[in-house]
């Protein structure tokens, strides 16, 4: 007969083979091993239902198959599926709330019963179990109830209220933030003109707005004024700050580590908070910090690395600068730095470095005797890096957009402008990035055109919406200029959104939505993973093709519709249209969330394989990873479906 011991023995060894048990110590292991019961369930037996109030622990699949099933008044459906080593029953947990999902065996199944108590103590003070939690229920949060709107919150407070949530071994709390403790300010009676003037002259990118005992009332960045200043047909200038600044204003204790503001900035999606004397908004300022202040903490920075980028002149300093940066990617990717944070550092290295090698291929191009027409010109990036989000040196996608011309020199300024591209997409490959996949290069005629032609270009296929270019129409949507003159890039995006706008039937963005619904994730994916079949990748997950573009294309499509020209990632634009749309937020945050959680792994893998990330070998990916990707797959699906209602196909 088994002894206790061995039983013990035996239990320990097993959870030790799954996450988030293989990121415990061992004596945490025995600790959560002692309270194990061993259940059995037979074929058709229920281990809890739906509605029912929360167990005192949680389940693990030893041997057979669980399903969760999840009900409506008209609909049955299959939330998840669960064998050997995966845990479940613990969302309810998390929530604070019932159960979700009604959990029964479909085939013999033996499961452990682990006690919650002493799994949530071992979470509390082991960080690696409680970065998994919050990337795994992340991936699941498709499957919470659309008539409890409060329960996606609760997963979220419950995952963003821990102490010290970021990884100890990464040693982030014994980093202390070196706050600005000359805080710029104005009160709420100070117009908008002077309060920029204030910033202007000291150089700040915020501004504080405090009453008369210097308690924060409202911030304004720069942002504010990019978006609620100056992309607004009003004359705000004489306006009171307190039509444009962000309240209540965030506040802080002043004793607090990186770490936990990290914490922070990633639960609230912010990247502010006013040092207080007590950490409320009752009492007086006494510092700010911001997310430049988290980076020039750890010493390697961008603001360091861009400065050099820009006093580099020869090649392989240029290169060398950008592997520098993505080892300081790859240090936030692993120190788990918000997605969106590290998107847009990667963003202003990319443009640095692009600005950079127009200069050199300018030089280059009059040491060969041609100049420059007095043309205005923009460059543009289309696709990922159009819309802020590529972390890795992958292909590059890029245009230009060229002032009007007379015909006697149209020949010959295009010829420049083509050749100014060839010389700067040498110097990027040199730099480590690649060809554009699609073969969209500024070098290329079909993508130099002046900005008339870009229209002509626009209005053809939102006309027509020829199928075979939907995916070429599609990242070109998503230009962003970041080098020359941007007012060119801002007409044709102006003239493109209200084009789309023209049109109230919404017949283009149907086409749009149609083109995006062909692209389904993976249906069968709970016991074997989903690979491209053949060519040069065959036994790989494709995770670009078959998780993120999807995503993307329906980001696109509702940014669009409503409108959303400063929000170019994304995430940014999912997390605002669920401020807009409350039909679809519950959809969408999830979107959002999945979205960065898919950025994040194929970077990681990119970095880890020396590759652009996109093609994945099953091998590589955990049991956790499976799981994580398989929720994302259930939220693509409702997204796609919730797509399909919205826009009536």
């Amino acid at each position: 007969m088994e002894t206790e011991i061995t039983k013990i023995t035996k239990t320990t060894h097993f959870l030790s083979l799954f996450p988030p048990f293989d990121r415990m110590e061992t004596a945490e292991r025995e600790e959560l091993a002692l309270t194990a019961q061993t259940l059995i369930f037979q074929e058709g037996d229920t281990v809890f239902k739906m509605g029912d109030t929360s167990l005192p622990y949680f389940f693990v699949v030893k041997t057979g198959l669980v399903q969760l099933i999840q009900q409506d008044e008209e609909t049955t459906y299959l939330n998840s599926e669960c064998d050997e080593g995966d845990i479940f029953g613990l969302r309810a947990w998390l929530a604070q709330d019932a159960y979700f999902s009604t959990a029964f065996a479909i085939e013999t199944t033996e499961v452990y019963a682990l006690n919650l108590d002493v799994f949530s103590q071992i979470s509390q003070k082991n960080n690696k179990v409680a970065l998994f939690l919050a990337s795994t229920f992340a991936s699941r949060l498709s499957s919470i109830s659309s008539e409890s709107p409060d329960e996606l919150q609760k997963v979220r407070n419950f995952l963003f209220q821990r102490k010290g949530f970021s990884d100890q071994a990464l040693e982030l709390d014994a980093w202390q933030i070196d706050p600005v403790k000359q805080v710029i300010d104005c009160t709420p009676t100070h117009t908008i003109r002077e309060a920029a003037k204030i910033m202007s002259i000291f150089s700040v990118g915020s501004i504080l707005v405090i009453d008369a005992q210097k308690r924060p009332v409202g911030i304004i960045t720069d942002s504010d004024f990019r978006k609620k200043v100056v992309a607004v047909e009003t004359d705000m200038r004489h306006e009171p700050v307190t039509a444009i600044m962000s309240s209540p204003v965030k506040t802080i204790k002043p004793d607090l580590s990186i770490s936990e503001v990290i914490l922070l900035m990633l639960s609230q999606r912010i990247s502010h908070f006013c040092i207080t004397q007590d950490g409320s908004d009752k009492s007086p300022a006494i510092g700010l910090v911001s997310q430049r202040d988290i980076l020039i903490a750890q010493g390697n920075n961008p603001i360091l690395i861009t400065k050099q980028l820009l006093n580099s002149t020869q090649l392989n300093r240029l290169h060398a600068l950008r592997e520098q940066a993505e080892v300081l990617i790859n240090t936030y990717l692993q120190r788990n730095f918000p997605i969106p944070f590290i998107a847009n550092i990667v963003t202003e290295i990319n443009n640095v470095l692009t600005q950079k090698a127009l200069e050199i291929a300018q030089k280059n191009l009059e040491e060969t005797g041609a100049i420059m027409p007095k043309v205005r010109f923009c460059w543009a990036v289309v696709g990922a890096e159009g819309r802020r989000e590529q972390l890795l040196r992958t292909d590059l996608d890029t245009i230009l957009i060229l002032e009007e011309t007379d015909e006697a020199h149209r020949p010959e300024t295009r010829r420049y402008f083509r050749d100014l591209a060839t010389e700067v997409k040498r110097i990027l490959k040199a730099c480590g990035f690649e060809e554009s996949e699609l073969g969209i290069s500024a070098d290329n005629p079909e993508w130099c055109k002046s900005i008339a032609e870009w229209q002509l270009y626009f209005q053809y296929n939102i006309d027509n919406m020829p199928e075979s270019q939907s995916a070429e129409l599609g990242m070109l949507l998503d230009f962003r200029p970041n080098a020359g003159d941007f007012s060119l890039a801002n007409a044709l995006e102006a003239f493109m959104v209200e084009y789309v706008q023209a049109d109230k039937t919404h017949v283009f963005l149907r086409h749009m939505a149609q083109a995006a619904l062909k692209n389904p994730p993976p249906k069968s994916f709970f016991r074997s993973f989903i690979v491209e079949s053949s060519g040069t990748h065959k036994n790989k997950f494709d995770i670009k093709a078959r998780a993120l573009r999807p995503l993307a294309d329906v980001a696109r499509i509702l940014a669009l519709e409503f409108q959303l020209r400063d929000y170019n990632s994304t995430f940014e634009r999912f997390h605002k249209v669920a401020t807009l749309a409350p039909h679809l937020a519950e959809i969408c945050e999830a979107a959002g969330i999945a979205y960065e959680i898919l950025l994040k792994k194929r970077a990681l893998y990119g970095l880890n394989h020396q590759t652009s990330g996109r093609y994945i070998s099953p091998d590589a990916l955990d049991k956790q990873d499976k799981q994580e990707l398989r929720g994302i797959f259930k939220i693509i699906e409702k997204l796609q479906k919730a797509v399909e209602t919205h826009y009536g196909l």
